[in-house]
């Protein structure tokens, strides 16, 4: 089952098919603008996902409370 970025990518294909004949419609350019943002979004929220640190470990570093002063 594809994914839905693997699915904007092939609506961008399909696009830029059509777009290769002109003429170009105002409808196609404002779709292929609205597919290329929504990759964009999907790529970048990749790129989070994968920068973010693996562990099992809960020890985090806090800095003191007041009350623990």
């Amino acid at each position: 089952m594809a994914t839905v970025l693997e699915n904007y990518y092939g609506y961008r294909q399909q696009l830029l098919q059509r777009m290769a004949q002109p003429p170009i419609s105002p409808a196609d350019l404002w779709l292929y603008g609205e597919i290329l943002y929504r990759i964009g979004v999907l790529e970048t929220c990749q790129m989070y996902l994968r920068s973010a640190p693996i562990t099992r470990d809960c020890l985090l570093y806090t800095s003191p409370s007041p009350r623990d002063l």
